[in-house]
């Protein structure tokens, strides 16, 4: 579609039919619409057009909107949008397009920088000029513009649209080359060959942050008693009420309070959908990661850290082609980018593709495994030297803070309201569902045993 040459970073690509079909809505059946096509003046999208086509002498000739959705709903996101049409230039009719990602300030939870879900952060890291200035191992959609609507407590982003050049599914050979990409992007930080950005509104730990709360509401509930105390006087509900209320309502209740009431039931074992899916309680080693989670939080803030995405899964990877004609891995939505332990980069690449769907259960091991010795391969390009166990450490640390202290598909096998939604979102029987995330849970408690073992070898800096 595009021709113009321009610098590696910004190498145009073409968005491929299975993404589309899955994502695309026409505007005319979306809610909450109006606002933005009424918005969308000739002047402004010209101005665009020739940003994205890198010429001043255009006549806009046709124009059409389509809203995009993704797998997850984004919490800052106000619509994705695709812009695309028709421009005259001299005697040439091209085509062009674009999409706009409106961002807009929560009621709640992400107004404050500090948020691990602040909502500006995505335009500040592209009109501070963060995002796109480094060449190594990950580019990055190219901005043409960041607007700023206070009246509406929005902000647009008009980017590039990506078009996926991969022309296979997501086999071992392509897991190891992104987890390369992103050795080499996190490693430029860690050898020290780029110094970290210090701006105020990168995130700090995402798999820290949206539970540190959680946790001091758990350490103040039962007062350094075992959780398994906690638990019997049965807490966890008011402690929540009063500590974390904006927690609460967003369904972390659901997620670990719930679970951890139902661990010293007995009777939950022995109902058919628990059962099979959990044949082997997990109650002793979940009491156990609880009673020990400070140890893993103190690791993480010792460990080397990077400048991190956070959230590097299937659907926001892309493959592109550089100037140079070579293939480089191009990653979407920077919402969480910031701080993250050496790593960390990895855990949504495993745990949510996995429990999203992204990742088959058989091929979870052998995956996991690609994608370590690939990180690994592509720290060792950009220079980091250090031990591969501290990798190991803030990987399996960082993944069974951010997934396993909520104990997947518990609360969920026990609560059939659910269950017909979970079916419909999923397109997959409860059961299957369930199980998944029971398998995800025993791994997860697995990497906690081994992160506490790798505590053991004293391999952190003093």
């Amino acid at each position: 579609m595009f021709t113009e040459p321009r610098s590696e970073i910004n190498q145009p690509v073409v968005q491929s039919r299975q993404v589309l079909q899955r994502r695309s809505k026409s505007v005319s059946e979306s809610e909450g619409s109006d606002f933005v096509t009424n918005r969308l003046t000739d002047r402004l999208l010209l101005e665009v057009a020739s940003k994205v086509l890198q010429s001043s002498t255009l006549e806009l000739l046709t124009w059409h909107l389509t809203r995009l959705h993704g797998l997850l709903n984004l919490s800052v996101s106000n619509g994705i949008f695709r812009i695309s049409g028709t421009v005259r230039q001299t005697e040439q009719v091209r085509e062009w397009s674009v999409v706009l990602k409106i961002l807009a300030r929560p009621a709640d939870r992400g107004r404050k920088p500090g948020d691990w879900t602040y909502w500006k952060r995505e335009a500040l890291a592209y009109k501070t000029g963060l995002l796109g200035s480094w060449s190594d191992g990950i580019v990055t959609p190219r901005c043409y513009k960041v607007e700023e609507l206070p009246e509406k407590q929005q902000v647009w982003l008009w980017l590039e649209d990506i078009h996926d050049i991969a022309v296979s599914d997501w086999t071992l050979e392509r897991y190891r080359k992104v987890a390369c990409a992103l050795g080499t992007f996190n490693g430029t930080y860690l050898a020290s060959h780029r110094p970290l950005p210090d701006y105020p509104w990168l995130s700090r730990r995402k798999s820290l942050t949206w539970v540190n709360t959680l946790y001091s509401s758990i350490d103040a509930g039962y007062g350094g008693t075992s959780l398994r105390s906690w638990v019997i006087n049965r807490t966890v509900r008011p402690v929540l009420k009063r500590v974390a209320p904006k927690i609460l309502a967003r369904g972390v209740e659901v997620l670990i309070g719930r679970s951890l009431t139902l661990l010293n039931d007995e009777a939950i074992w022995e109902q058919p959908l628990v059962r099979s899916a959990f044949p082997e309680p997990l109650t002793e080693r979940v009491y156990r990661l609880w009673d020990n989670h400070r140890k893993l939080v103190e690791a993480l803030e010792r460990l080397p850290r990077s400048l991190c995405h956070l959230d590097v899964w299937n659907p926001n990877i892309f493959e592109v082609v550089g100037i140079d004609g070579q293939p480089k891995t191009l990653l979407l939505d920077w919402e969480y980018t910031g701080y993250g332990a050496i790593g960390e980069e990895l855990v949504q690449l495993i745990w949510c593709n996995l429990l999203y769907f992204e990742l088959e259960l058989e091929q979870m091991q052998q995956v996991e495994q690609v994608i370590f010795e690939g990180y690994l391969e592509g720290l060792r390009q950009a220079g980091w030297q250090g031990d591969p166990r501290l990798v190991r450490l803030g990987y399996a640390a960082s993944a069974v803070l951010r997934w396993g202290v909520s104990v997947p598909g518990l609360a969920l096998a026990l609560n059939p309201v659910q269950h017909a939604r979970e079916e419909q979102r999923w397109g997959r029987p409860i059961e299957s569902i369930v199980r998944r995330r029971a398998a995800a849970a025993y791994r997860l408690l697995d990497l906690a045993d081994e992160a506490f073992a790798l505590l053991e070898a004293d391999l952190l800096p003093g």
